[in-house]
């Protein structure tokens, strides 16, 4: 079901439509969501607030036991309900373009049926919630923001998200202190990943050096971009591109790289590199 129009509240049918699957809210006019929205949606298995100006959801969302997909996309949400964590039959959670939204659910690795989490553009959101390894179905997942002092998920909980695919940003990797978390966060076993973002927001030479050499990306990488980094050694047979950005104290491009087939190389603010 399709709701449209320029009215600012929900049309009073839904609320008898007990048998409803599909709800698609196409009114920008909209900005709250009633506490009693979902009571009586049980059967609801997918939820589109994509086109609404809604700031917060219900905690009554945690009563739609079975939906499967929840589009959130674009909302200037600041967190979510924690109830959100109570949809376990959720695949698809997706939260592209809220760029206020400034934390998950720390039960989010309840959901251990997740396949698509979007969480693209959301500028906002530096950390995400321990507990997130646990989603070991995650087929999609844009970014990874690393947590420190007991906040936030470390980079070992990437150990068991085997069936990612398509692109992964790793950020804050600045704050690993220990290079057997890195060891642990598996990369070797991604075989479906094809392009890498590799961020780090300060770090000396050899915090970086250490951190890149322990995360060993699989063979199948086609694409590598590194922020802040002064050296690497690795070489990946089927890389084909690499970005080069903010590197003060690059000399040179590793031998290795250098006898790679890569199609692109950009390199840019690398000013002793670029002189040569």
């Amino acid at each position: 079901m399709t709701l449209m129009g320029k009215e600012e509240q929900f049309h009073p049918v839904i609320f008898n439509l007990k048998n409803l699957r599909t709800l698609q809210v196409l009114q920008k006019n909209v900005k709250t969501a009633p506490p009693d929205l979902f009571h009586g949606m049980q059967c609801l298995r997918g939820l589109d607030l994509n086109h609404t100006s809604i700031t917060r959801l219900p905690s009554a969302i945690g009563r739609l036991f079975h939906l499967r997909w929840l589009n959130l996309s674009g909302l200037n949400f600041v967190v979510l309900p924690d109830t959100i964590c109570k949809l376990y039959n959720l695949l698809a959670l997706k939260l592209h373009g809220c760029r206020r939204l400034r934390r998950l659910p720390r039960g989010l690795g309840k959901l251990i049926n997740l396949r698509y989490l979007n969480i693209e553009e959301t500028e906002s959101l530096s950390v995400l919630p321990q507990g997130i390894g646990r989603l070991s179905n995650l087929r999609t997942l844009s970014k990874f923001c690393i947590g420190e002092n007991g906040e936030g998920c470390n980079v070992g909980e990437l150990k068991n998200l085997n069936h990612l695919r398509g692109h992964l940003e790793i950020s804050g990797l600045e704050k690993v202190r220990d290079v057997n978390e890195v060891m642990e966060a598996n990369l070797k076993n991604k075989e479906h990943l094809r392009s890498l973002d590799l961020a780090f927001s300060f770090g000396g030479q050899e915090l970086i050096t250490n951190v890149l050499e322990a995360l060993q990306p699989h063979p199948n990488l086609e694409a590598l971009l590194v922020y802040d980094y002064a050296a690497t050694r690795r070489t990946m047979p089927c890389l084909r591109s690499l970005s080069l950005y903010d590197c003060p104290k690059l000399k040179a491009i590793p031998e290795g790289l250098k006898q790679r087939p890569l199609e692109e190389l950009i390199i840019t603010r690398c000013p002793i590199l670029e002189q040569q």
